[in-house]
Order: structure tokens, then C-alpha cells, then sequence
């Protein structure tokens, strides 16, 4: 299965960061393209990344930290209940939140900033129960809302 190769790639050693980029490229697309299908693999593959993410090491290529995130950020596109948990349950939420706010202006494609902007409006619509604590405050509220903005404000006209 297309998954098959997303997890090969990540664990193989002897393959490098742009055959990653290809599979968080490929996982893109499945979560597009197969909306409610694929839930089963969100987790793992979220091990994955969050893990390639909490070490600097791993993304010093100008652009794959970009693709690291965006993993993340169709997650949240495809599924922000499950994903939000994901990362609030390991303690990564706000990490990826400011890394993904701190890098807004490393997202030059017009489908990175749009897909961005509607991650973020998938998080704000939750109802309140299913939005984690640490989402939960103004500030939190404030924090999305000027990162929407941002987003926003780069788009072309």
C-alpha cells in the first residue's frame, strides 16, 4: 500500500531527506485525496515526523522542515480532533504550533498558505469540548487568529 512506502522511507537509513520530502509529499496527497479512509495511519505517522521535528539535526535542509510540518498540518486538515490530541497528549502541541507560526514566511507555495489557513479554521470550529486545554485560553485564541492573518496576508492578490 501507498503508506507502505511513506513508512519504508522514513526507516530505511540509507535513503535521505529528499526521498523524505517525496513520501510527505505522497502522504499529502492520500490524506486530499482519501478524506475519513486512512485514520489508522495518522498516529504512526505522526511518531514519525514529531520525532524528525524535536531534532534540530534532522531538518537543517533549507525547505524539509517545511515538509516536516505540512505532514502535520494536513493531519490537522484531515482530522484535527485526532491529530490535536495526538500532539497535545505528547506534549508537542504549542512546539509545533511555534514552529509552524515561526516558519510562515519559509511557506511560499500558494497550497501552503491556503492549506495552512484552513488547518487553522479547522481548529477554531471545533466545538469546545474536543479543542485541548492548552487551546483553550485568549491567548491561545489570539495566537491562531494572528497566524491566520499572517497567512493571509502573504497570499498574492
Amino acid at each position: 500500500m501507498l503508506f507502505d512506502y511513506f513508512f519504508t522511507v522514513f526507516n530505511t537509513k540509507r535513503l535521505g531527506q529528499q526521498d523524505e520530502i517525496s513520501a510527505c509529499r505522497l502522504f499529502e496527497s492520500i490524506l486530499l485525496q482519501m478524506p475519513g479512509q486512512v485514520d489508522n495511519y495518522i498516529s504512526p505517522a505522526l511518531d514519525i515526523i514529531r520525532v524528525k521535528l524535536e531534532d534540530e539535526e534532522e531538518y537543517r535542509k533549507p525547505g524539509y522542515k517545511i515538509f516536516l510540518l505540512e505532514v502535520i498540518i494536513n493531519a490537522i486538515y484531515y482530522n484535527p480532533v485526532a491529530t490535536l490530541q495526538y500532539l497535545e497528549h505528547h506534549n508537542f502541541l504549542m512546539k509545533f504550533l511555534h514552529m509552524w507560526f515561526g516558519e510562515a514566511e519559509k511557506f511560499l507555495r500558494v497550497h501552503d498558505k491556503t492549506l495552512s489557513i484552513l488547518a487553522i479554521m479547522k481548529i477554531v470550529q471545533l466545538p469546545p469540548e474536543h479543542i485541548p486545554p492548552s487551546l483553550q485560553t485568549q491567548e491561545a485564541l489570539q495566537y491562531l487568529m494572528k497566524a491566520m492573518l499572517t497567512f493571509f496576508k502573504s497570499l498574492p492578490e
